[in-house]
């Protein structure tokens, strides 16, 4: 089951590749791999996974569409995950030394209620600034979100495209540090 990788990004000291391949238990996978010599410090299961044969290539041509933003001392990555009807998401990895790396989770149930919204479908991307050098990451939240309160069975909710600015602050996890309305929406 393993396959060629695909090389999606180098980082901007060139010490560390991320490729898009396959696990034979994880199935298609972005790996966090050293550039000389080639080891695998990280392996991230992507979102796009195929469930029979017929979705194979389709779903292995979603994942592989994904991009990568480093942090300019490369010590951040984030992978943003190719857009489909709110599908994807991010994933962020951090490089504690030259031979290990870890995955660290988004607080995305955190940073949908944070915003206030009645979400109908929601996406995550990474905003025009990436990374800080302070290990902050801008994100942004965006999709479609109810506008009316009214909850009644014969009410059709109205339903508008919204965005927020978040900022996300790394401490091996995640903190919300801001969630503000914003009009910088991720096409």
């Amino acid at each position: 089951m393993n396959s060629p990788e695909k090389k999606l990004s180098e980082s901007p000291n060139g010490e560390l590749i991320v490729e898009f391949g396959e696990d034979e238990k994880l199935g298609f996978v972005y790996r966090l791999i050293t550039s000389d010599p080639k080891q695998i410090l990280l392996q991230i299961p992507s979102t796009y996974q195929a469930q029979d044969e017929d979705e194979r290539e389709y779903e292995r041509g979603l994942a592989e569409q994904a991009t990568v933003r480093w942090s300019a001392n490369s010590k951040y990555l984030a992978i943003v995950e190719f857009n489909l009807r709110y599908a994807g998401t991010i994933h962020v990895a951090e490089v504690l030394s030259p031979d290990s790396a870890v995955q660290i989770t988004v607080p995305t149930a955190e940073i949908i209620k944070a915003s206030g919204e009645r979400w109908d479908k929601v996406r995550l991307g990474v905003g025009e600034d990436g990374w800080t050098n302070d290990g902050k990451l801008h994100v942004i939240l965006w999709g479609l979100a109810f506008k009316d309160k009214i909850d009644s069975p014969d009410h059709e909710a109205t339903k508008g495209t919204t965005g927020y600015s978040v900022t996300l602050q790394i401490a091996r996890c995640f903190n919300v540090e801001s969630v503000v309305p914003g009009n910088e929406l991720q096409k």
